[in-house]
């Protein structure tokens, strides 16, 4: 087995190690100086895919964290809010907090994966579209900070 370390964007680009004497399907060889171009096209792949950030547009934004900032009002206290975000959040690997604030509505700050998040509001829409009658939302990158959800007081 050949190894060689595999730089598709030059010199800058972190390297990955790939095995070269694999045998090509379109040439049935197993020579350590050829690389199949369809296996070459999965390194480049996987190698940028991992590099990307979510400024790139080939970024795959869908599974990039997120941080949400998010304000319900309404008739959103007293009627169990809170515990309902907090298991809507666990069941989908949400983490961040919610409480009740003193001028009536309820503030979430939660963080996961874009689609998930879209998935959390969702399912908090579903579930109190009655008592919501206005909801703020803004975006922030991920911060990180977060190992669980909570309610606080």
């Amino acid at each position: 087995m050949v190894l060689r370390e595999y730089s598709p964007g030059g010199e800058n680009c972190a390297g990955v190690m790939i095995n070269v004497a694999a045998p090509c399907a379109k040439r049935n060889c197993a020579s350590a100086a050829h690389v199949c171009g369809a296996w070459l096209s999965l390194v480049e792949r996987s190698v940028r895919d991992a590099e990307v950030t979510g400024s790139s547009p080939v970024a795959p934004t869908k599974f990039m964290k997120k941080n949400l900032h998010l304000y319900y009002s309404g008739k959103v206290q007293g009627i169990g809010f809170r515990y309902t975000v907090l298991d809507i959040a666990l069941g989908l690997k949400v983490y961040g907090w919610v409480k009740n604030l003193n001028d009536g509505r309820v503030e979430v700050l939660a963080e996961s994966e874009e689609d998930t998040l879209n998935v959390f509001l969702e399912q908090i829409n579903q579930h109190f579209s009655r008592y919501i009658i206005d909801t703020t939302v803004e975006w922030f990158p991920a911060s990180g900070e977060f190992r669980n959800f909570q309610v606080q007081s």
